[in-house]
């Protein structure tokens, strides 16, 4: 039985009661009630929740007299600044011995705390304890105003002089040691590396009148008689020029700076803007040693002036294009032209003379064998054969170096064909071919064999000029068809016919294409009627591109 004390309301006595289901009013700590009167009762608690101002984390447990909580256990908010060290700081206002922040390191000297309380501020350590007491302490690499031979720092790169401490006793001044590298060197400078420091080392001075050279000599620039503009390159890499004296008349500067005799050793041409001489007519002057050689001897026949009939002779070709018509009759003025294509023998005395190159500014005028097989300039195919693999540059400059010029497409046409005072009707009469009507093969012409279809008449290639008389023209021409296409100096224009000039027509005033004649070894019966126009650009060394000459009458 449990006994309760119950007081009365009327009295105020105690009433013993004898009431088990009864429950007492008087709190009871530890019992895990929190009851009147008590601040807590065997329970925990989150730090934060008792001051989150004050705690930053842990847990409070309620005290034995469930009066409060225990909060030994709580970490406390850090705050720097307050002259307490607390978790998470390092310091907090204090200062620090420096030998005990590095004894390795640091000597002397205190280190304030950070502002941050992360740490101290060793700025203020001395590493040593002072430069320049005349005592060369642990850390020192040497002492104020103290001297040491060259050599005894590095024997490897110094050979004499005296190195002196620097004035912070941070190490050596080695700017007045004499070094290796100097040996053998007249003058300028030497950069060594030495712990870590860059040092330029002067090995020595020329005399006024001399330049330091890039090779570290002392030269004068103009010493020994030299002319013209002299470029040395200094010891830093500068380039300079000095001019020195000008040469005698009659003598030119060389490349070596030498004042050399012109034409010396030249009979005709130029030699450094002096002119050695004229060749005589009927002879060139070759290049350097530069001597008169004669002309090649080129055979030619006249053309005589009058009309012919130009373009696709419809009456008797089945095969006219667009670009070969109107038909039309054309007065032409009396000519000369080669009875053959230029030879590759023939074409060497251009080469020789300089004129035409296979190193010009628009682009070789010739390819060689070794360029392309099928040239045969440079092989060891006859002399004979026709050059090809030539540009209109190229062309042009031979015919020039000939005293002549490319043919026009209408002199070119009129000479494969013939005018019309060998036919009884011109119009009608006008052959399809250079020999009459008869079907192109390669009786006639070097071209694509008929039959075979292989190129050359079954060779191919070319052949040597003149390889098929029965392909004669009407003026003794050769191979007016075929073996090589043949430069024109036209331009191209498939229209150009609707509206060229009637005497002496000169083709369009300028274009993309030049015009090339006659067919080549490398294409069909078709591309060899006089009348074909074929149009490739004047740049290109055309594999089957070759040419002849015209000449004015009076030659």
């Amino acid at each position: 039985m449990v006994y309760q004390i119950l007081l009365s309301c009327d009295s105020g006595k105690s009433v013993l009661a004898d009431d088990t289901d009864a429950v007492s009013d008087v709190p009871v700590c530890g019992n895990g009630i929190l009851e009147e009167g008590e601040t807590c009762d065997s329970t925990q608690i989150e730090c934060r929740d008792i001051d989150p101002l004050k705690y930053d984390s842990g847990v409070a447990t309620c005290g034995s007299d469930c009066q409060e909580y225990d909060t030994s256990p709580c970490v406390e908010n850090t705050q720097c600044g307050n002259y307490v060290v607390e978790t998470g700081e390092a310091c907090d206002g204090n200062a620090k011995l420096c030998s005990e922040i590095d004894p390795d390191k640091y000597v002397s000297g205190f280190a304030p705390c950070f502002k941050t309380c992360s740490g101290w501020d060793a700025k203020v350590c001395r590493t040593y304890v002072e430069c320049g007491n005349d005592h060369l302490e642990e850390l020192e690499p040497c002492e104020r105003f103290s001297r040491k031979d060259c050599v005894d720092l590095n024997s490897d790169i110094f050979i004499d002089g005296i190195a002196e401490c620097q004035y912070d006793c941070s190490g050596w001044n080695i700017s007045e040691c004499k070094v290796s590298q100097c040996e053998g060197v007249q003058c300028g400078s030497v950069i060594v590396v030495e712990d870590d420091y860059t040092f330029e080392f002067e090995c020595g001075k020329c005399s006024e009148n001399e330049i330091c050279t890039f090779e570290k000599e002392c030269i004068q620039p103009c010493d020994g008689g030299k002319c013209g503009e002299v470029k040395i390159k200094n010891s830093t890499g500068e380039e300079l020029t000095f001019q020195c004296r000008k040469c005698n008349e009659l003598q030119y500067c060389s490349s070596e700076n030498e004042c050399v005799p012109a034409c010396g050793n030249m009979a005709c041409g130029d030699d450094h803007g002096y002119n050695c001489g004229e060749c005589p007519d009927g002879f060139y002057c070759s290049t350097y040693p530069n001597r008169c050689k004669k002309m090649p001897d080129i055979p030619v026949q006249k053309i005589p002036e009058g009309v012919f009939y130009m373009g696709c002779n419809f009456y008797v070709d089945d095969y006219c294009n667009e670009a070969e018509s109107p038909y039309h009759m054309v007065y032409v003025s009396p000519f000369m032209i080669s009875t053959h294509e230029v030879t590759v023998e023939e074409y060497q005395f251009c080469i020789d003379s300089g004129l035409c190159s296979d190193a010009v500014e628009d682009g070789s005028h010739y390819r060689t064998y070794d360029i392309n097989f099928r040239c045969n300039i440079g092989s060891e195919r006859e002399p004979d054969q026709p050059a090809n693999c030539i540009n209109y540059a190229g062309a042009d400059a031979f015919c020039r170096f000939m005293g002549g010029s490319l043919p026009t497409e209408a002199q070119w046409e009129k000479a494969a064909r013939g005018g019309c005072e060998l036919y009884a009707d011109c119009e009608k009469d006008t052959p399809m071919f250079p020999w009459g009507n008869e079907q192109a093969s390669c009786q006639y012409a070097v071209i694509v064999d008929v039959n075979s279809g292989l190129a050359g008449c079954e060779t191919g290639g070319t052949f040597p000029v003149g390889s098929k008389p029965d392909g004669i023209s009407p003026y003794g021409l050769y191979d007016m068809a075929g073996n090589v296409w043949e430069w024109c100096s036209d331009w191209f224009d498939g229209d150009y016919y609707d509206v060229s000039p009637y005497e002496d027509p000169q083709g369009p005033e300028s274009g993309v294409e030049k015009i090339l004649k006659g067919g080549s070894c490398n294409f069909s019966w078709v591309g060899v009627r006089p009348s074909y126009r074929y149009n490739v650009a004047p740049s290109i060394n055309y594999t089957f591109g070759g040419f002849r000459c015209v000449f004015s009458v009076e030659n």
